[in-house]
């Protein structure tokens, strides 16, 4: 995931020697996560799922398998602007997405047609700080914020009121987080690694900073990069069509915008 990973708990509520424990568990947990989901390490289950040819079929980890799932329930809800396929490379955009089918009972994949390779990026982040919570429940940490590169939050807090934190730089608009997670996509200066997957209807050429609050840091992560590349009316789609709830806020027209799911 080649990103900086944080950590905080209030003061006093783990002894030192289980604070570091906890750390270390954490470390171990997101080490895991990304030597199954990382294109970059030839042993993971990414690569090897790139490697596969017509026929071939490969028994994926359950964080990959978990993982890959949601990655295709954000393209269905996104109209396929998210993409784990979406293609990174100039010389894979002439290729095709490629066929792929997953075997529920196995937790597998089979290649059907080969396509462009599989990119975790837009979802591994947040995929991994969802991972982490049975972590800190089973060291009855009840409050605690963690983050993947300051892009991808979640926070946790029962005891604790909301956790502020301040998005867009040119409003300094403040949320108030309880028990939910927030991603950000689409900085100015942070645009190379969005990529608009082939098969979505282009609405607008830019990519608009984009952040994205709900439940799942999978999804938020997924969403955000997803809504950057979209029109106002896609997104208010893509919030009508999930089956949770998702706020998304833009910088357009010169504005801080704010989209909330409509009520029936």
């Amino acid at each position: 995931m080649n990103t900086e990973f944080e950590i905080r708990v209030p003061k006093d509520c783990l002894l030192f020697d289980q604070a570091k424990t906890l750390s270390v568990e954490v470390i171990e947990r997101v080490e895991y996560i990304e030597d199954r989901l990382s294109r970059f390490i030839p042993s993971s289950d990414i690569s090897n799922i790139n490697h596969l040819e017509p026929g071939d079929h490969h028994i994926l980890d359950p964080y990959t398998f978990d993982c890959l799932n949601k990655a295709i329930q954000a393209n269905l809800l996104t109209d396929g602007y998210f993409s784990v396929q979406a293609g990174r490379f100039d010389e894979e955009l002439q290729l095709g997405l490629g066929a792929y089918l997953m075997h529920e009972k196995d937790e597998a994949i089979s290649c059907l047609e080969k396509g462009r390779s599989f990119d975790m990026g837009g979802v591994g982040k947040g995929y991994a700080l969802d991972c982490l919570t049975d972590i800190f429940e089973y060291w009855e940490v009840a409050d605690y914020y963690v983050s993947a590169g300051n892009s991808t939050i979640l926070v946790r807090n029962k005891s604790l009121p909301s956790w502020d934190l301040k998005i867009s730089r040119s409003y300094h608009h403040q949320l108030e987080l309880t028990n939910a997670t927030v991603s950000g996509s689409g900085d100015r200066k942070n645009t190379q690694h969005i990529r608009r997957p082939n098969n979505a209807k282009r609405a607008n050429e830019s990519i608009v900073p984009t952040w994205v609050q709900c439940e799942s840091a999978a999804f938020s992560d997924a969403f955000s990069t997803a809504c950057s590349l979209m029109n106002t009316e896609q997104i208010q789609k893509t919030i009508d069509l999930a089956p949770f709830n998702i706020i998304v806020f833009q910088e357009r027209q010169g504005k801080l915008l704010e989209y909330n799911k409509k009520e029936l």
